[in-house]
């Protein structure tokens, strides 16, 4: 082989080693830029998230509390109804007494 086809191959493994080292350090480059994205974008997604439960949360406590008010509003009245109707059964049952009473 001639001096020059020598230098030839050697020029050309030089610039292909050098083009795999452009090569790699683009790559990292191009990763790592996606490795900080997806980062930015999971710390967005969790925030989203989070927004989100809590509002989850505080719309699943708001109807809890009116569920609960609506419940306590119920039991008030049937209470009513219950002492209105054992008001009238004990007036009732005061006036058989009292004829009884009275009848002996």
């Amino acid at each position: 082989m001639s001096l020059e086809a020598i230098r030839s191959i050697k020029e050309a493994e030089s610039q292909t080693e050098q083009i795999i080292k452009n090569a790699e350090q683009e790559a990292k480059v191009i990763i790592e830029k996606a490795q900080a994205e997806s980062k930015i974008k999971t710390a967005e997604s969790l925030e989203k998230f989070g927004l989100e439960m809590d509002e989850i949360t505080k719309t699943a406590e708001s109807k809890a509390q009116t569920q609960a008010t609506q419940i306590m509003l119920d039991m008030e009245n049937q209470c009513k109804g219950l002492k209105t109707s054992a008001d009238k059964n004990m007036s009732k049952a005061i006036e058989f007494v009292i004829k009884e009473i009275k009848g002996k």
